[in-house]
Order: structure tokens, then sequence, then C-alpha cells
């Protein structure tokens, strides 16, 4: 039986969809006009859509994502207009590996229990990587099978084409 909360729920969850499908193409769009680094990524990256989602969950309203998207399109605008991409220079290579480590394993960890098809009868209230090892332990009986037979051919399948890939850009003949 639904509770009275459930459909808002559905309409908030299909409503940052469709967020998220506009800012897929959207940044694409900006940076034909705009554009002048082959470098930039124009798609919405997973540390993006890590923080941003953070913070839109914690208000539980998709205007402050965009909020935050337009004030961060403000600031890099001032940054760009005023010659300081120099500043990028002061945040270290350790730091910026540490951070997108952390964010991979943050993903990572998240999708564990989508792998082994388990259905979160008990959540635990604290987030992070702690909270999903505790909901996957305490959920394991939910397991499926056929969910992880599906996850884990469809991750070897794709590391065979990744590791067939660089196999044939070493085989072409430089002469």
């Amino acid at each position: 039986m639904l509770h009275s909360k459930q459909p808002l729920q559905l309409i908030h969850h299909v409503i940052l969809f469709q967020y998220g499908l506009y800012s897929a193409f959207m940044g694409c769009f900006m940076y034909a006009i705009f554009g002048s680094c082959k470098d930039v990524t124009v798609g919405p990256t997973a540390i993006m859509s890590l923080m941003t989602a953070e913070y839109a969950s914690i208000h539980e309203n998709p205007d402050y994502a965009v909020l935050a998207a337009f004030f961060s399109g403000i600031i890099i605008f001032i940054f760009g207009a005023l010659r300081l991409g120099f500043v990028i220079d002061f945040i270290s290579v350790p730091v910026t590996a540490g951070f997108t480590s952390a964010a991979a394993i943050s993903i990572a960890a998240g999708q564990i229990d989508e792998l082994l098809g388990l259905k979160k009868v008990e959540k635990w209230d604290n987030e992070g990587i702690i909270g999903t090892m505790y909901e996957i332990v305490a959920n394991i009986e939910t397991f499926r099978w056929e969910d992880t037979v599906l996850g884990l051919s469809c991750s070897i399948v794709l590391l065979y084409m990744r590791v067939r890939q660089f196999k044939g850009i070493h085989q072409v003949p430089i002469a």
C-alpha cells in the first residue's frame, strides 16, 4: 500500500533524473559556443555528481543543485575574466589524486549492494562507506545470484574489451 509520501518521492526522483539528463548535454552546447580548451570536461562527472547530490539531498530540493551550478558558473566566469587560471597550480597533485581516489572508492562501495542484488530491508542512518558495508552485511539474506552473475559477467566483458583495445594500440606498426 502506498503511503502519502511515496508519490511525492517518486516525483522528486523523476525531477532529479530530468535535471541530470539536461546537465548531460547542455555542457556540450555551451562548450561549442564558449570552449577554447580540448581538455575541459563538459559532461557530468562522477565527482561533480557526488558533490551536487550530497548538497541537494540535504535540502531535498533540486533547486539547490541548480543554484549550486549557477554559482559555480559565475565563479568560473569571474576567474576566467580575471585570468586567474594559475590559482589551480596551488592545488598539489597528491591532493587531487587523493580526492579522485576517494571519490572512486565511494562510488565503488555504493555499487556493491546493487551488484549483489540486495534489497535494503534494514537501513543504517550513517552514510558513507561504513554505512554501506553495514547495510550489505545486514541485508545479505536478500542476496540474488542472478543479479550478481549478470553484473560480474558484464564487468568481465567490459574489462576484456578494454584490454583488447589497449593491445590493439600497441600492435600497430610505427613505421
